[in-house]
């Protein structure tokens, strides 16, 4: 068994304010949310781009934000700069917390189980025998997985649906951040193109490289079915990534860089969610 192991950055809120402060600030619902419990949930911009992915629990009249992906620096200024002395609530840096998750290679990574490490010896025993994955195996099962760590390595701003995330997304819970938008996403059922982790035998692909289909009749050769948007070099000098890909390409399982014409494999993320 293999353990995703790795700190994160904590941001603590207090004050009896913070319930509501933070439903009208996130895509979750956390106002019958349980003492201790954690969620996860997106904090996105008021035009429904997502700036940051993170864990939550409610403890005692505050809370504790472990982000996952996102800058830190921006959700902490971020949210203190909405924060009024009416909502009767602070907001501060709290260092970082460790964090530990099984690595399943066959169900989403939001459904594995995990810990956030308060009490080393006692919370490590929970998994029973592990290995804690090396960074390179950490990186390819990431990618397998649809995590992304910064979503500035993206080089585009997304929509959570874009990124597989519409089972963090509370539609019926009234107002938050960047709602209208995604309620109206949600009504059209569909976006221009979605996520989708890709391999490639070469180690010539990078980062804003044109995607085509040569499925496509000769008319349409020269159509863009997607575009690279991120990507390294493996030690088997392959290269692996995130793509985004055209709803009408989705479900073609290879396509060609256009430049070079080598092909790629194409999948989606075992933690995508679609719209």
């Amino acid at each position: 068994m293999k353990i995703w192991d790795a700190s994160f950055p904590l941001i603590s809120l207090k004050g009896e304010g913070t319930r509501k402060f933070l439903q009208g600030q996130i895509s979750s619902e956390i106002l019958s949310l349980k003492e201790q419990e954690i969620i996860r949930t997106c904090w996105l911009s008021p035009l429904g781009k997502i700036r940051a992915l993170f864990e939550l629990r409610i403890i005692n009249d505050g809370a504790e934000i472990l982000i996952i992906s996102g800058n830190v620096k921006e959700v902490f200024y971020g949210l203190d700069s909405v924060i009024f002395p009416v909502d009767n609530v602070s907001i501060n840096l709290a260092g970082k917390i460790r964090r530990v998750q099984m690595m399943s290679y066959s169900e989403s990574w939001r459904k594995s189980s995990f810990r956030w490490v308060f009490h080393q010896n006692k919370e490590l025993k929970y998994f029973g025998n592990y290995e804690i994955a090396t960074k390179s195996e950490l990186d390819k099962w990431s990618i397998q997985q649809g995590i992304i760590s910064d979503f500035s390595l993206l080089n585009l701003e997304t929509n959570p649906f874009e990124l597989g995330l519409s089972d963090l997304l509370n539609l019926n819970k009234g107002c938050f951040l960047g709602q209208e938008i995604i309620a109206k996403l949600n009504r059209i059922g569909h976006v221009k193109h979605e996520l989708r982790a890709f391999i490639s035998l070469s180690d010539q692909m990078k980062a804003g490289d044109t995607l085509i289909s040569l499925n496509d009749t000769d008319e349409l050769k020269n159509q863009t079915a997607g575009f690279i948007s991120y990507s390294f070099k493996t030690a088997e000098k392959q290269t692996i990534g995130f793509a985004f890909i055209k709803r009408k390409y989705l479900l073609e399982r290879e396509l060609i860089n256009k430049s070079s014409m080598i092909p790629l494999e194409i999948n989606k993320p075992i933690g995508f969610v679609p719209i």
